[in-house]
């Protein structure tokens, strides 16, 4: 018998813990609300963030980050790395690569990936993210070219630049 607490315990943990008052919570549901369903909550209280992702990610195209970063996962997952292939011209390859739970691993920036699903069965993937400063404009590899994030989401519409459409909930959703 471990001495370890069961991931049940652990995530109930977790979700209590996130009820306090001094984290600041925020729901995507997805590129220009194509989605009733959550994609991902964000739990954060300065460079710390505890993420809930409901589903994989459904863009067709891997995304990078303003930051470094590093990632503990609660639950285990699987995510599509993009890794440049030097013989196709610069063009990406992609990889499967399994991203263990109870582990940290440091991403840079500049890791490009989507994040496909859990290692096993079905269910939410739960990670604790501690960020470094940020460093950079984030974006998505659209083939050999590097998007910004509002071009992707938004398109050319410059005015819809400073709005969260793409962060407005429909209902609320608890830990």
């Amino acid at each position: 018998m471990s001495s370890y607490p069961s991931r049940k315990v652990l995530l109930e943990t977790l979700r209590l813990w996130l009820r306090l008052p001094w984290w600041e919570s925020t729901v995507i549901y997805g590129r220009d609300q194509n989605h009733s369903t959550p994609y991902l909550q964000t739990w954060s209280h300065g460079k710390l963030h505890v993420h809930r992702f409901f589903r994989g990610d459904a863009d067709p195209d891997p995304h990078d980050h303003k930051w470094d970063y590093w990632t503990f996962p609660l639950v285990g997952y699987v995510e599509e790395v993009c890794v440049p292939h030097e013989m196709c011209g610069g063009l990406w390859e992609f990889e499967n690569v399994e991203v263990p739970a109870f582990q940290l691993h440091y991403r840079r920036a500049e890791h490009c990936h989507r994040v496909m699903g859990p290692l096993q069965g079905t269910g939410s993937i739960w990670t604790v993210v501690w960020t470094g400063p940020v460093r950079r404009d984030w974006g998505f590899q659209v083939g050999s070219t590097w998007v910004p994030w509002r071009t992707y989401v938004f398109g050319q519409r410059p005015d819809l630049w400073s709005k969260s459409t793409v962060l407005t909930p429909t209902h609320e959703v608890s830990p």
